[in-house]
């Protein structure tokens, strides 16, 4: 068998005969790099075959023809209209629309239904109903274009400057591109201005319930009526200290962390009590309204004066009798010098305000002086010192006239 077919394919070649029963493929050669470590660990003939099944997988591979090109799909687009083309300040409630266009980018109408899905609205920011016109209801997350309808619109405010992606696509069709559109929000310009009067600017003492009030004022500081209710968040109190209701005139019932300006009032007040000394800085800002510049102060609390009394009678022991010296002249010496007098029943009162061993004496009176007895005034209690005169004798002048 073998030698028929070598003498056919002999002849075939002989008479350039083509002999497709008898054909063979054509060799094909490739040359690939192989470590002589990978032969002594696979072996060539494992190799070989290997390289040899991922050329014949990659040549296929090749052969493919191409697919063909996907059929045209987009059949109309949407577009936003409205402030998404200018930058509009945070706070602000703004009108966007969604607008149903052919492929070439002119308005038509919807074939049916449109359900669009809004998105990008960022952290602080959302999408209300077109007649919601303070941006302060229910929030959305989808609008319909109805079916011949051109377009159909939203409102949408973001609280804090910064920008966003705002996107649109149609949920319940096929064929209609989404729009994407980057939006820029301004920092809101300042309108008006909030500021302190009261006792901020004057340092009041630890414990002293103060008034203090938050003005309205114009760009230019001037005093203004709030164009609408202005909810004024209050913080800086410290640790020991709080802010109560205008009406709360001791500062010990509940207390608060905003108060109120009316539409068309020009301020509110509150009370503010810090119980230790120190500085604190108190502030005011707007919660609800935009373009309304805060307010910072500095507040100097202050201790209260310490003071401490030093009482007693001045009394003259006489046996068993104690008479009382009026209208002595009472001194005393220390980290304050000074000196009092006795009233009619021989009481005196003294009072200083730092603390120490201080020396108390009648300094003069009819009866003479006497001596000093100490004392020590090392707690914030007051103290009593009688200051006892001995009935001894004393030496007077006497005046007479010559004969």
């Amino acid at each position: 068998m073998i030698e028929r077919l070598k003498q056919v394919l002999s002849v075939c070649l002989m008479l350039n005969l083509i002999c497709p029963q008898y054909s063979f493929a054509e060799k094909k050669i490739i040359h690939v790099k192989v470590k002589r470590s990978e032969i002594m660990e696979r072996g060539l003939q494992t190799i070989k075959k290997e390289k040899k099944e991922n050329y014949q997988k990659e040549s296929k591979k090749a052969e493919l023809p191409p697919p063909p090109p996907p059929e045209a799909s987009v059949k109309s687009k949407l577009n936003f209209l409205g402030a998404v083309y200018k930058p509009f300040e945070e706070g602000q409630c703004v009108d966007i629309s969604v607008a149903h266009e052919d492929a070439q980018g002119k308005s038509a109408p919807a074939p049916e239904d449109i359900l669009v899905e809004l998105s990008g609205a960022g952290e602080d920011g959302a999408f209300y109903g077109i007649l919601d016109m303070s941006c302060s209801g229910k929030t959305l997350t989808e609008i319909k274009i109805g079916k011949d309808t051109n377009s159909n619109g939203f409102k949408y405010k973001k609280a804090s400057a910064g920008k966003v992606t705002l996107s649109a696509k149609a949920k319940n069709l096929k064929g209609v591109l989404e729009i994407s559109k980057d939006v820029d929000v301004k920092a809101a310009s300042v309108k008006s201005k909030l500021n302190f009067l009261g006792a901020v600017y004057k340092p009041f003492e630890e414990g002293q319930c103060v008034d203090i009030s938050v003005a309205h004022e114009d760009a230019q500081g001037k005093s203004a009526p709030a164009p609408e209710d202005i909810l004024v968040e209050l913080s800086g109190a410290g640790e020991d200290g709080a802010f109560y209701g205008i009406l709360d005139m001791s500062c010990s019932g509940k207390t608060l962390t905003e108060i109120k300006i009316g539409k068309d009032t020009n301020s509110n007040g509150f009370k503010y009590k810090k119980a230790s000394a120190g500085k604190v800085t108190l502030s005011a800002k707007a919660k609800n309204l935009k373009g309304v510049l805060g307010i910072s102060k500095d507040a100097q609390v202050t201790a209260k004066p310490v003071s401490f009394g030093i009482s007693g009678n001045i009394i003259l022991e006489s046996g068993n009798e104690k008479l009382p010296v009026p209208k002595a002249q009472v001194a005393y010496e220390g980290p304050e010098n000074g000196s009092t007098t006795s009233d009619d029943k021989g009481f005196y009162s003294i009072t200083v305000s730092k603390k120490g061993k201080y020396s108390i004496y009648v300094k003069d009176s009819q009866i003479g002086s006497s001596d000093k007895k100490s004392i020590a005034i090392d707690n914030n209690k007051d103290v009593q010192l009688d200051l006892i005169m001995p009935d001894e004798e004393i030496e007077i002048e006497v005046k007479y006239d010559k004969k």
